[in-house]
C-alpha cells in the first residue's frame, strides 16, 4: 500500500502541490479578519515575533530529530526572511490605519509585480498565458474588494507588501531549485523574521503584552497552521512549480478572506464580488492552458523534417 501511495504521489505531484497551495490560501484567507480584530490586543510586529518564533522552535525540533544541518547556506534564509518580514510588517502595521479589505487588495497586487520583477531582476520570462492570467486575477481582485477605498496612510504603508511578496516568491523559487533543503530554508526564514521583529520591538519600545486570552488561541492557530505548515508546504511545492503559477494561486487568498468574512462575521457579498472571485478562479484555469513557446514550435518543425527525410 505504501508503495502504491508513493507511486501515486510521484505521478501526480504537480496536481497535489497545486491543491496544497490552494489549501494554504484558505488558511491565509482566514487570518485577515482575525488580525484586524486582535491588533487591539497584540502589537502588530509583536504578533510576527510570537508566531514566527514559535513556528521556528517547532520546526527546529523536527530538523534536529532528522539530523538536518540548519546552517546550510544561511545567507539564503536571510535574504528570503528579509523579504518575508517586509511583506508582513507593512501589512500588519498598515492594518492599524486601513481596512482589512483595502489591505487584502493591496497585498494581492503582487500578481502584477511578479512578471516585471522576474524579467528585470531574474531574466526569466513567464509564459504569455500566465501573464494574461495575472491580469485576469488582478481584475478579479478589483471586483472582489472594490479596489482601494479612499487612499490613507495605512494603504501607503501596505504598498511595500506586494513588492516584497514578489521578491519572496522569486527568491524562494531560485533557491529551492538549486540545492537548498526546503525545510532548512524555511527554518532560516522563520528565524530571520522573528529576529527582525524582535529588533524592531526593542528599537521602538513596543509592547510584548498579549491583552486577551483569545489572542493566545489566535496566535497558536497562526503559528501552527498559518506559518509553520503553510510556509513549509510552499517551499516544498515551489521545487516543481513556477513563480507565476504560485502567484496566481496565492491570488485566491482574498477570495477565501471574503468567504470567511461572509460566513463568520456576516459580511454580505454582492454580485460584483462573486464575479471577482470567479475571475480569480478563471485565472487559475487560464494559467494552465498550453501555449507553445517559439523555440518549442521550431523544435517541433525540425523533428517533423527529420522524420520526413527518414521516411
Amino acid at each position: 500500500m505504501a508503495v502504491i501511495m508513493r507511486s501515486f504521489i510521484a505521478r501526480n505531484k504537480i496536481l497535489i502541490g497545486d491543491i496544497m497551495l490552494v489549501l494554504m490560501t484558505v488558511v491565509w484567507g482566514s487570518t485577515f479578519y482575525m488580525i484586524k480584530i486582535h491588533l487591539e490586543f497584540v502589537d502588530p510586529v509583536g504578533m510576527l515575533f510570537y508566531r514566527f518564533g514559535a513556528a521556528a522552535i517547532l520546526l527546529w525540533a523536527w530538523l534536529f530529530y532528522k539530523k538536518k544541518n540548519i546552517f546550510h547556506k544561511p545567507l539564503r534564509g536571510l535574504v528570503v526572511g528579509i523579504f518575508l518580514w517586509l511583506l508582513y510588517t507593512p501589512q500588519n502595521v498598515g492594518m492599524l490605519y486601513t481596512s482589512a479589505t483595502n489591505s487584502g487588495f493591496i497585498t494581492g497586487l503582487f500578481v502584477a509585480f511578479v512578471p516585471p520583477i522576474s524579467i528585470l531582476f531574474f531574466k526569466e520570462w513567464p509564459t504569455k498565458m500566465r501573464i494574461l492570467a495575472g491580469f485576469v486575477a488582478l481584475m478579479g481582485m478589483w471586483f472582489l474588494t472594490g479596489g482601494v477605498q479612499g487612499m490613507n496612510k495605512g494603504d501607503v504603508i501596505t504598498l511595500i507588501t506586494p513588492v516584497a511578496c514578489a521578491f519572496y516568491i522569486l527568491y524562494v523559487d531560485r533557491y529551492v531549485k538549486d540545492d537548498s533543503d526546503p525545510l532548512v530554508l524555511c527554518f532560516q526564514t522563520l528565524v530571520t523574521v522573528c529576529v527582525l521583529s524582535l529588533i524592531w520591538m526593542l528599537l521602538f519600545d513596543a509592547s510584548f503584552a498579549i491583552g486577551s486570552t483569545a489572542s493566545y488561541w489566535v496566535l497558536a492557530y497562526f503559528t501552527i497552521f498559518a506559518t509553520l505548515m503553510t510556509f513549509a508546504v510552499h517551499l516544498i511545492v515551489q521545487q516543481f512549480s513556477t513563480p507565476m503559477k504560485v502567484a496566481i494561486i496565492f491570488a485566491l487568498e482574498p477570495v477565501f478572506a471574503a468567504l470567511f468574512a461572509w460566513v463568520f462575521i456576516g459580511e454580505k457579498l454582492i454580485g460584483l464580488q462573486w464575479l471577482g472571485g470567479g475571475l480569480i478562479v478563471a485565472a487559475m484555469i487560464i494559467s494552465e492552458m498550453p501555449l507553445k513557446r517559439k523555440s518549442e514550435i521550431q523544435i517541433s518543425k525540425s523533428e517533423t523534417k527529420d522524420l520526413t527525410k527518414a521516411a
